[in-house]
């Protein structure tokens, strides 16, 4: 009964002081603080097969310092092959962004190589809304798309003290189905 009593209160210890020694710690290490009024994209959720002409909400996923004024967000198309040597640990060493649910770890210039871009297109108000502040969904109408484009790229352009700034690049798998 006394070991019990014992064993209990060293666990309370443990525990007490894991917590106020230790800070919270993303899969790729610490969480870098950002700078006032900077907003850095963490992910994208979007459908997959993609098809000309039909509406499609692309949930972006984000943190920021305060609140975010969204000017727009801007979308661009592109034909990526894979190196032969480029591998999922490649891109949790240090390569791509975090994806949450459904998404991937995007693929940097030394992971992959863009053989064809599309030009890039932007969309603002009505078609941007938050949904929380931490979830901005883009509804898009994509035109001119190839049957070779397999990734989209998104950035988003706000304003930080009226000042214009852009977010990093966020990409995401997709295939083009075309009829």
């Amino acid at each position: 009964m006394q070991s019990a009593k014992w064993l209990a209160i060293v666990a309370a210890i443990i525990m007490l002081s894991s917590c106020s020694s230790f800070e919270p710690q993303s899969p790729l290490g610490r969480i870098k603080p950002l700078s006032s009024g900077e907003a850095k994209l963490t992910g994208i959720d979007m459908v997959t097969h993609i098809r000309e002409n039909l509406p499609y909400d692309v949930i972006l996923h984000f943190r920021s310092d305060g609140p975010v004024k969204v000017e727009k967000v801007c979308f661009q198309w592109l034909t990526r092959s894979p190196s032969l040597s480029s591998s999922s640990s490649d891109c949790l060493a240090g390569g791509g962004g975090l994806k949450p649910s459904g998404g991937f770890c995007s693929p940097g210039p030394r992971d992959a190589k863009t053989t064809m871009e599309s030009e890039q297109f932007c969309v603002g108000a009505p078609d941007i809304r938050f949904q929380s502040p931490e979830r901005l969904i883009a509804r898009i109408r994509p035109q001119n798309l190839h049957a070779d484009y397999n990734t989209v790229r998104v950035r988003v352009e706000y304003l930080n003290n009226g000042i214009p700034e852009q977010t990093n690049i966020v990409e995401s798998r997709i295939i083009v189905d075309k009829f």
